[in-house]
């Protein structure tokens, strides 16, 4: 089945919000995009469109050699691509309508559909419809408005619309049931199927033939016009996820599990053709009778191409395959990332490419350290401990003396470093691994973290709250109290006196005076906190496992939730390499570069000192706003457009915020002698 992704309304902050950003992310692995691709869509031959997670959207103009990433505005799933003309086209997603008329360079949001939007389609610039759950429209002035087609439509799961000229046309809906107009969208008749738990898709022929595919391989013909249906034989039992045709007698279903099916009898009989490399075949689209279009999923984003009828596919997605837990970069333009099945990568050009080093090892590695360019140390599960000198091109395994995981390493310089594992397992060197002396740190619980200022001041960090230090390079440690029972996940020392430290549910602590007092700055995010980076003891990064990044540019006495590009997805790790540069590595091959760190970070003007409390914070249906007092409260997306506008009288304001798409808002109070802002998030 589709996966749907849905985050439960449950989250509440009371934080300070109080930044403008102009700060993006871009997907350096894999190239385009790792996000999800749900629908494609070619008006010629060498223009075409993808839609997908996360508000994405690919272009490419020759044929898809290459594929450029357009910025929708919008972090909504994006779940069917229509386009009229290589320059104007259509997207619609969850609580989503788009439309662009200069090739996706800008994009215009449209109001009418506050559900899952599933698929749009447009018989001529003006005339356009678009179904989805609880959702049935059609526009006739190309967008401007659209308009419910009928509570005997609307009321249900419609999956797929398609139409055969401005009159005739079909919606498919959940549960075995298609709807026909022949008076363009003014009345619809239904037909009936036999039931699926899911049906897909849908397309038609012409105006007799028509074909429903969804669960468990099923495939219904009709030769009638939908007025009656058969249950055809697919030969697998795998969920169908799409079908197009090229030609009457020509037609292919993509499915899971990689399965692709064509048949060149009109339907009647289906052939598999070789698998494909994915979890989730989601669409499929012929520009000609040879060539074709397949995006999915599997470890990560997938596009396949064939240019001979569906004989071979082409991946045309690229770069490394690997889940990634951590980042180094010892000089700018060089890096390193580690992770899963012993995977080591390496950049030599800022991350624009990168290559897979031969670790040796099968064995998970879970943190990486690089003193300079060519030496560096990683470890990882079992014991692991590997040393390369010559930039990753060999690695030497050094001995631990433990089978117990190592989950943090760094290194002050070549010779001098620290590991931390499980069952307070921490270890020194002085010699650049030639041995490990076991050091006492008087706990045996799990240490996942550390980061030391010089060989001799260092903060280690572990489960249920475990926070030490020493300034006798290991000899002792001293337990400080985190005032946390939680398992903390990452530290970063910036100098002797400032350390932040992150765990779960968005716990944030800093320290001012190297530990002896710990801070709760604590940030609901609504998610986990995976990793921090400080570049100085005001600019920091925080990354989560559900692909939020957060940023601070005054020590965390507010945080800014950036646009992610690789939202829902676990990042795992976050570094600065200089004033502008960071990159943050994850699962699923993830790995995302910014240029403009700190760049377009100011305080947002306000009369007034407070900031809005909003809750619950991320919300899906409503949000209530303290309001000090009678005024006005507006709602603004972050373009600064004004979406919602009421009077309040204070001192608490409910605010209906089912209509809005998906993504990030600025809430703005302006009373007589006060403006207050605050920014919450829709799911």
């Amino acid at each position: 089945m589709k996966r749907i992704f849905i985050l439960s309304c449950f989250f509440y902050i009371s934080v300070s919000l109080n930044f403008t950003y102009a700060q993006s992310w871009t997907w350096l692995n894999p190239n385009p995009s790792g996000n999800i691709p749900f629908s494609i869509f070619f008006p010629n031959s060498n223009t075409g469109y993808i839609a997908g997670a996360c508000g994405m959207l690919l272009k490419t103009t020759d044929g898809g050699t290459t594929w450029i990433s357009l910025n929708s505005g919008t972090n909504s799933h994006l779940r069917s691509v229509y386009f009229l003309t290589q320059n104007i086209g259509y997207v619609v997603g969850d609580g989503t309508i788009l439309k662009t008329v200069d090739g996706g360079m800008t994009w215009v949001h449209q109001s009418g559909v506050s559900y899952w939007a599933w698929s749009v389609f447009f018989t001529d610039m003006n005339n356009g419809y678009i179904v989805g759950d609880n959702t049935a429209l059609k526009t006739i002035d190309g967008g401007v408005t659209w308009n419910d087609m009928g509570s005997n439509l609307s009321s249900g799961y419609l999956r797929k619309v398609c139409f055969l000229d401005e009159d005739n046309g079909y919606i498919l809906a959940s549960g075995g049931a298609v709807y026909k107009t022949t008076d363009g969208g003014i009345s619809w008749t239904s037909s009936t199927f036999g039931f699926i738990e899911q049906d897909n898709s849908m397309c038609f022929t012409d105006i007799n033939h028509g074909f429903v595919v969804g669960f468990d391989g099923h495939i219904y013909v009709s030769t009638n016009g939908g007025t009656s249906w058969q249950l055809r034989s697919s030969g697998t039992s795998e969920i169908l996820y799409d079908i197009c045709f090229t030609d009457p007698n020509t037609l292919y279903i993509a499915g899971g599990n990689g399965v692709m099916l064509k048949s060149t009898d009109g339907g009647n009989n289906w052939v598999q053709l070789g698998l494909l490399n994915s979890e989730y075949n989601n669409s499929v689209f012929f520009t000609s009778a040879t060539t074709g279009f397949v995006v999915g999923d599997s470890e990560h984003a997938l596009i396949y191409k064939t240019t001979n009828s569906g004989n071979t596919f082409t991946q045309l997605v690229s770069g490394i395959s690997a889940d990634l837990n951590s980042v180094s970069f010892p000089v700018s333009t060089i890096g390193y990332a580690v992770g899963k099945n012993g995977a080591i990568v390496k950049t030599i050009d800022s991350g624009n490419s990168w290559t897979n080093m031969p670790s040796g090892t099968s064995n998970q590695l879970k943190s990486v350290s690089f003193p300079s360019s060519d030496l560096g140390y990683t470890v990882g599960a079992s014991g692991t401990i590997l040393k390369t000198t010559n930039g990753g091109n060999s690695w030497i395994t050094q001995s631990a003396g433990t089978s117990y995981s190592l989950n943090s390493v760094d290194f002050i310089d070549d010779n001098t470093g620290y590991i931390a594992g499980d069952w307070g397992v921490l270890l020194k060197t002085t010699n650049g691994g030639t041995n490990y002396s076991a050091l006492s740190p008087g706990t045996t619980r799990f240490l996942t973290g550390l980061s030391f200022i010089d060989e001799n001041v260092g903060f280690v960090i572990g489960t249920f709250g475990t926070i030490l230090k020493t300034i006798d390079g290991g000899a002792t440690w001293v337990t400080q109290n985190s005032g946390t029972q939680a398992d903390l996940t990452s530290i970063i020392a910036v100098d002797e006196n400032n350390v932040f430290i992150v765990g779960p549910y968005g716990l944030i602590q800093k320290t001012v005076d190297g530990g002896t007092t710990w801070n709760d700055i604590s940030y609901q995010i609504g998610s986990n906190c995976t990793s921090v980076f400080f570049q100085d003891p005001q600019n920091g990064y925080i990354v989560s496992d559900w692909g939020v990044i957060v940023q601070t540019n005054n020590g965390g006495e507010s945080w800014e939730i950036l646009p992610s590009v690789a939202c829902y997805q676990k990042l795992n790790a976050v570094c600065i390499t200089d004033a502008n540069v960071g990159y943050i590595v994850g699962d699923r091959s993830t790995i995302l570069r910014t240029t403009d760190f700190g760049v377009g970070l100011s305080p947002e003007p306000q009369a007034g000192n407070e900031e809005l409390i909003i809750y619950p914070n991320p919300a899906c249906k409503t949000i209530t706003i303290k309001t000090p007092s009678k005024g006005s409260l507006s709602i603004l997306n972050l373009s600064s457009n004004e979406i919602l506008n009421q009077i309040v009288n204070g001192p608490n304001s409910t605010v209906d915020i089912t209509s809005l798409p998906a993504g990030i808002y600025v809430a703005k109070y302006i009373g007589e002698n006060e403006v207050q802002v605050g920014k919450f998030i829709k799911f």
